[in-house]
């Protein structure tokens, strides 16, 4: 599976997602830090939901590509830039991290 080129994602407390209808399947990955992720993905349509961490605490990371409300939120900041091309350009204002 390739990589996708940009990623936006929303952070929020566990207690605050629900799902409307339709069903989560998950499955755990490494990520590349080593640590274990689940990601949870629509299993009608396998439209990745969130991630999160596999022991079920911390914050979900909800993905926005498939979010009506996604251009209501404003980003905060960017990760993974180290390895981005010289040519990408990404809204100014917004710090790296």
């Amino acid at each position: 599976m390739g990589s996708l080129a940009f990623q936006f994602t929303a952070r929020v407390a566990r207690e605050d997602f629900y799902l409307t209808s339709g069903e989560l399947r998950a499955y755990v990955k490494i990520a590349k830090s080593g640590n274990l992720r689940t990601i949870s993905f629509c299993g009608r349509c396998a439209t990745i939901i969130h991630t999160g961490n596999t022991d079920d605490t911390g914050l979900l990371s909800l993905r926005l590509g498939a979010y009506e409300q996604k251009h209501e939120l404003a980003p905060q900041f960017q990760i993974g830039c180290q390895s981005s091309m010289d040519w990408v350009e990404v809204e100014g204002g917004i710090s790296a991290r």
